[in-house]
């Protein structure tokens, strides 16, 4: 027999949200559960990266690794991702009929802003008038070590910000080497210069304040044409007899140590970026007719956040693949 009851409060209401008529109201109409699923989505998004860090997936032809990596991206609090399709013939197929996106991703995709792209040029272009520093992770010799890298990198600041807002008008493709030479003439034999020599009219010695991270193909790594585009070629060292790893693996380390050196990333989201975000996660969680009709009305009104120590208390929060 199915019963209805009134939603008996069993912890005290979160700080900044008054014990009020209205506010018991609200608890008796949507629940509990539901009412800590969206101050969940509240804390997630006072704490998403925004257009300031993108990552972008070059030509990955494996579905597993792809999805891997934008389930690390969301889990990290990456929001935006920019997914440039293999050449043609080059995707391989699933072994098993029985793989679906979800296995892998646990859904992550409804929560990210992803934008797709047939080829390298538009990608480059439309990061390069954005404003973007790209940073290619590549192997070659003329690869920045990340750990030594981001130390010497000073915070951005408003005399910084003016001159690498200069570069957010398209610019032309080349690359440079550590000494801050073109190295267009790089003998690696790698591609890794390519183009037209491109003049460098920000500090280098300044963290960008919009970063694009290329991660290549599982096959052949970053290509020559994403290259030319990079303003920087970075790697994370290997410590051991292996040489390199998992496309998934690889892309949550460069991450990781991006984010942990650079914490301020956190919490970038504009406000307009919120709304939409809110409204869209909002309905990517509503799974029952109930919810569906629910969860709306607290879009424009939405709960306080989680407290940090609540919303990392559950195993669905844990590091557990």
């Amino acid at each position: 027999m199915t019963t209805t009851s009134t939603i008996m409060r069993t912890s005290p209401l979160p700080q900044g949200y008054a014990a009020s008529s209205s506010t018991v109201a609200e608890e008796e109409t949507i629940g509990m559960m539901d009412l800590r699923r969206l101050r969940r989505a509240e804390s997630i998004l006072k704490a998403r990266v925004g257009a300031n860090l993108t990552v972008v997936l070059e030509g990955a032809v494996n579905d597993r690794n792809q999805d891997a990596v934008l389930r690390t991206c969301e889990g990290l609090g990456i929001q935006n991702v920019c997914i440039i399709s293999p050449p043609k013939g080059m995707k391989q197929q699933p072994k098993s009929n029985r793989y679906t996106s979800s296995h892998v991703t646990r859904s992550a995709s409804h929560y990210l802003s992803i934008g797709w792209y047939t080829n390298i040029a538009d990608c480059a272009r439309e990061l390069n008038s954005q404003g973007y520093e790209i940073w290619v992770t590549d192997l070659s010799p003329a690869s920045q070590n990340l750990l030594t890298l981001l130390p010497s990198l000073q915070e951005s600041s408003s005399s910084s910000t003016s001159s690498a807002g200069a570069s957010s008008s398209p610019r032309q493709r080349g690359g440079y080497d550590d000494d801050g030479h073109d190295d267009d003439d790089d003998d690696d034999g790698d591609g890794g210069g390519g183009g037209a020599k491109r003049h460098h009219n920000y500090a280098k010695t300044v963290f960008p304040e919009k970063l694009a991270v290329v991660f290549g193909s599982e096959i052949a790594g970053a290509s020559p044409e994403i290259k030319s585009w990079s303003h920087r070629l970075v790697h994370y060292p290997m410590f051991g007899f292996t040489e390199s790893l998992n496309l998934g693996v690889a892309a949550g380390i460069v991450l990781a140590t991006i984010l942990s050196s650079k914490p301020d990333l956190r919490g970038s989201l504009s406000r307009t970026e919120t709304i939409a975000l809110r409204s869209q996660w909002y309905m990517a969680l509503a799974k029952t007719a109930k919810q569906q009709k629910l969860y709306p009305q607290y879009i424009k009104h939405p709960p306080p956040p989680l407290a940090p120590s609540c919303s990392s208390s559950s195993s669905s929060s844990s590091w557990a693949l």
